[in-house]
This record gives structure tokens, sequence and C-alpha cells, in this order.
């Protein structure tokens, strides 16, 4: 049985969110994208994350993914393959997201406070 079935391929973009502000003034993260498997009655099966930093001078994109979410990171290697495309470009975090839209994958992104 395939543990992501009934699930949404999403992501969302913290900068983008409501929250996101106060979720990124206090860290070394310059912004952040999830992407994952999303139930829609809430929860997920499997997200991993790309967070920009700056790295000696750079802003600079690097994937987090934990153990229990290796299986969506394989799930999403149709955006891997892309994203193998702008190897070493410090790809900016909107054209993420554009990509991920290129890719099917929906925005989940609050960007009104409920």
């Amino acid at each position: 049985m395939n543990k992501h079935e009934g699930c949404q391929r999403a992501f969302t973009h913290l900068s983008e969110s409501w929250y996101g502000k106060a979720c990124l003034s206090s860290g070394r993260t310059i912004d952040s994208v999830t992407m994952g498997f999303y139930h829609p009655d809430g929860g997920t099966t499997g997200e991993f994350s790309v967070h920009w930093e700056n790295l000696a001078g750079r802003v600079t994109p690097k994937l987090e993914v934990f153990d229990d979410a290796w299986d969506a990171l394989h799930e999403f290697r149709d955006v891997i393959a892309v994203l193998a495309k702008h190897d070493g470009q410090d790809i900016a975090p909107r054209d993420l997201c554009e990509l991920l839209r290129d890719c099917g994958i929906v925005d989940r992104t609050q960007r009104v406070q409920p």
C-alpha cells in the first residue's frame, strides 16, 4: 500500500505566509519552502524543506529531510531532476516555488491570516 495514498503533493513558502515574518525573525534561515504529501483531513505522510542561509557571503539553498520522509523525497524525484539542472546556481525561493508549480505541486501557502 502507498503510504501517501489520498494525499496531495503540495508546498508552503514561509516568507510569503502571514506568519512568515515572525518565524524568520530570530534565526539563521532567511527563507524556507516546505513540500510533501498532505492529507485532506490534515497532517502529512512526509515532508521536507529547502532553507536559504548565508554561506560565504551568498544566500544559498540547503535541502533538509528527516529519515521519516525519505520516501516522500523519493516520490518528488521529478522535482529533484529539475533542480539538478540548476546545480550550483543558488536558486531563489520564488524561483523554486515557480518550478514546483510547473511540476504540478499545489501551493498551500496561507497568505492571509484565518
